[in-house]
């Protein structure tokens, strides 16, 4: 599998299959019984000819994709308030992420349908202004020319700085940068792999308190620097917290709770394709395929386990909520659509927080190919799940008792 293959594969990581649903659906007031602390209620469902992307961490803002073009729209009212439209670029949609005050977002090119450079922007939303980092004018391994990439920006915790992995098809090397936001003369490398290592894709980067998670992937099976590290900062140390394993194939981080306490994470098979769940010949149980991670002492929990292959799950999605305590994630039985189900991060009873004895029409996901789960908790306590094939976004409102 070629290094551009492989990283198709990478971003199928959450895909599944949805059906549309039809956006006039009734949506006031449907309210189901949840876990004992937390009561969920539907409120609106919007649809947009568009793919939506993203909604900021703030709730104020959703980002929506419409082929090259990327809109930000005000949550509220639904009117867009900044775009991509004066930029003769065409922007990887999956790449969108927010800083955390939700004033800017940083995305990068898609040099996979642009076949050249893929250079790292940043959005000034209140603005309306792009700017370009990481160009021409910069040191050589950062530069994006010729077929190299710039993938998988994200933010440090006080949004003054960027990390995005970088890959040089000519030296076949990568490394990791970070760089001010606001100077991209600052730019410097912070990881780097050993000399000699070969070929390798960064992808899943997270930062929590002082430390950079990220995930290592290389075509070659059994590849001995693959799974996912820790880097932290200032002191720069680095380690590897997540090995392959023989059976199940490459770990690839998902997501970290806002409390640096737990991951998600899932794994990308040897075949290239994502296993939706396992059995586990010592338990005699099946286990769904994403999977928490304790920072503290880095164990591993599936978030599903079941004894019956009839009662086959899967679960499709995951993400943490605002503070990282729980989890909320999207399980398919069978055809019987989807469920949203919430447990807290440290283990406990799972709880359906929708649909509960409500009609299956209800779908969330969708079949683009991304590596950022669709479920946004925000800090105004909404929660926002992308469904119907990207076309729809479930609103919904979130009580905490």
């Amino acid at each position: 599998m070629n290094m551009k293959t492989r990283l198709i594969a990478i971003a199928a990581l959450c895909i599944a299959l949805c059906a549309t649903l039809n956006s006039e659906q009734a949506a006031d007031s449907l309210t189901a019984a949840s876990a004992a602390n937390v009561r969920v209620e539907l409120v609106a469902v919007h649809s947009e000819d568009g793919q939506y992307i993203s909604v900021s961490p703030d709730g104020r803002k959703i980002a929506v994709s419409y082929g090259r073009l990327i809109s930000i729209l005000d949550s509220s009212t639904m009117e867009a308030i900044a775009d991509t439209a004066d930029q003769d670029a065409a922007f990887d949609p999956n790449s969108f992420c927010w800083s955390p005050d939700s004033k800017r977002a940083a995305l990068v090119e898609d040099f996979i349908r642009q076949m050249r450079d893929s250079d790292l922007w940043i959005m000034e939303i209140e603005e309306g202004r792009m700017s370009r980092l990481f160009a021409d004018e910069i040191k050589d391994i950062l530069r994006a020319e010729k077929g190299n990439a710039v993938i998988a920006p994200i933010w440090s915790a006080d949004g003054e700085y960027l990390f995005a992995a970088l890959f040089d098809y000519s030296k076949r090397s990568g490394a990791i940068a970070r760089v001010d936001s606001r100077d991209e003369r600052t730019a410097e490398i912070v990881y780097a792999d050993r000399p000699g290592s070969g070929a390798a894709i960064w992808t899943g980067l997270h930062f929590a308190g002082d430390c950079l998670f990220f995930s290592r992937d290389a075509p070659k099976r059994n590849d001995a620097g693959d799974g996912i590290y820790r880097t932290r900062f200032p002191s720069g140390e680095s380690g590897l917290i997540l090995r392959p394993d023989e059976v199940r194939g490459e770990p690839i981080l998902i997501d970290i709770g806002a409390d640096g306490k737990y991951a998600l994470a899932s794994y990308l098979a040897y075949s290239g394709v994502i296993s939706s769940d396992f059995l586990n010949p010592a338990s005699g149980e099946y286990e769904s395929g994403i999977f928490l991670i304790d920072l503290s002492d880095f164990s591993t929990r599936p978030l599903a386990k079941w004894k019956n292959p009839e009662s086959r799950l899967r679960v499709n999605y995951a993400a943490f909520s605002r503070d990282g305590s729980k989890v909320v994630y999207v399980v398919s039985e069978k055809n019987a659509g989807h469920r949203l189900m919430i447990q807290d991060s440290g283990g406990g009873e799972e709880h359906v927080l929708f649909p509960s004895e409500i009609p299956s029409g209800y779908v969330f996901g969708t079949m683009s190919l991304r590596t950022k789960p669709p479920i946004f908790w925000t800090a105004d306590d909404r929660l926002f799940v992308i469904g119907g094939n990207g076309r729809e976004l479930f609103e919904f409102r979130i009580a905490l008792k």
